[in-house]
């Protein structure tokens, strides 16, 4: 399975990275500076609020993304992910939101923007037509339809953070 493209929100990354730079910087004010006036509850639910609020963008923003393969489509959603290959597409429309119709009746609608996988539409950009000459090629020898779905929230590596934060909630107020 080679990847052709990723789309996925330019701004929004960098709004979510930028969110998640910011409750690091956070972390480590608080933990270098002592906070005289707070007491560790306090400077914990500061921590955890600002974990929280950094999750929620990461996973609304972020995480979202539809990758092209040349066996179908992989889209991530917040908390969901489908894998669904080219024989199992019915068809996709794009009007306000891109939907994907899939031959067993579901629908998906993806949060990230999907500015390719439209092999029918003509482009003058050589970059994208190839893009969508190797579209057609993948989907011309699909068999397969089976789509496969899973929740990926990705909770591990954010409560790693929830532990550090509370790490430093606790040096805060020492």
């Amino acid at each position: 399975m080679k990847v052709i493209d990723i789309s996925r929100h330019e701004i929004g990354t960098a709004v979510g990275w930028a969110v998640t730079v910011f409750a690091a910087c956070y972390l480590l004010y608080s933990a270098w500076f002592e906070q005289t006036d707070a007491s560790f509850v306090y400077a914990a639910v500061g921590h955890l609020a600002c974990w929280a609020i950094a999750w929620i963008i990461w996973l609304m923003v972020v995480h979202p993304r539809v990758v092209v393969t040349t066996r179908g489509l992989v889209v991530v959603n917040p908390i969901k992910q489908w894998d669904i290959p080219w024989s199992a597409i019915l068809f996709m429309t794009s009007t306000n939101v891109v939907t994907i119709r899939l031959r067993d009746g579901t629908t998906v609608q993806p949060f990230a923007p999907l500015d390719v996988a439209f092999p029918g539409r003509h482009s003058t950009d050589p970059e994208e037509s190839e893009k969508n000459r190797r579209i057609r090629e993948a989907k011309a020898t699909a068999t397969d339809t089976d789509v496969h779905t899973w929740y990926d929230a990705r909770p591990l590596p954010f409560l790693a953070v929830a532990a550090l934060l509370a790490l430093g909630a606790w040096q805060s107020t020492r």
